[in-house]
């Protein structure tokens, strides 16, 4: 399937977009809230009093991960010569 430059374009951006707000979730929101710089026993009871908030940081991460793949093969495909 040949797919136009407009659509990886589209692909490349939506997912930088959501690439971003999963970032501002994972790390902005529930990273503070679980960790406790220099205090291992406080970043523990963090991770268990907030245990769904963790998983759903997670979540987030998986997110970026799979987003930022579809970047790099969109972007990969835009600028290759063909």
């Amino acid at each position: 399937m040949k797919t136009s430059k407009r659509n990886q374009a589209l692909v490349a951006g939506l997912s930088l977009i959501i690439m971003a707000v999963a970032a501002m979730f994972a790390y902005g929101y529930v990273f503070p809230l679980v960790e406790v710089e220099g205090d291992p026993v406080a970043t523990w009871n963090g991770l268990t009093d907030n245990r769904m908030l963790f998983f759903a940081g997670l979540g987030g991460w998986l997110i970026i991960f799979i987003t930022d793949l579809l970047v790099t093969v969109s972007l990969f495909y835009f600028f290759r010569e063909t």
